[in-house]
């Protein structure tokens, strides 16, 4: 409430109007499904399986965490926001999470004793998510080549400008 000197009374602000951060339009709701194309979709659920993996690694648990975590804000991005620039930086950021998410468990895969009361587990556990890891790194990478940009032949003549010296 705000106070008025000349008036002598309390009148309230103006409505501030919200900004919907993570939501997107509040009259869209929770997003079109139909805005998801197949690039979004795999990392998506990449990125889902990759969460369900990372609870039973030991090792990789941040880094497949993180890249699982991106996979599903990517898709859930695309679907609640109009313009591709989030939804393309997303993208870029989900295709080098997921490869160095790939790199790490490939190494994982690659050192885990054959024997031991666990090994079967953990190299099953690793192997997993790094397809899940794959697919995420995959699909960001597809969704990044789906965005497409301008055709330069469409620009046409391009006006330049010679400034005096």
């Amino acid at each position: 409430m705000l106070f008025c000197a000349n008036t002598l009374a309390f009148e309230r602000p103006p409505p501030v109007p919200r900004t919907w951060i993570l939501t997107g339009s509040p009259s869209r709701g929770w997003g079109a499904l139909s805005r998801l194309r197949a690039g979004e979709v795999i990392a998506g659920l990449g990125g889902a399986a990759l969460l369900g993996c990372a609870r039973r690694l030991r090792a990789p648990r941040l880094a497949c965490s993180l890249a699982g975590l991106s996979g599903i804000v990517l898709a859930y991005s695309q679907a609640t926001r109009r313009p591709p620039a989030l939804p393309a930086a997303l993208s870029v950021v989900v295709t080098a999470l997921g490869t160095a998410t790939v790199v790490a468990l490939s190494a994982r895969v690659v050192r885990t004793p054959r024997e031991g009361p666990d090994s079967r587990c953990q190299r099953q556990a690793a192997q997993r998510a790094l397809l899940a890891a794959l697919a995420t790194a995959l699909g960001g990478y597809a969704s990044l080549r789906q965005e497409g940009g301008t055709d330069p032949a469409e620009l046409g003549q391009i006006e330049t400008i010679t400034l005096a010296p």
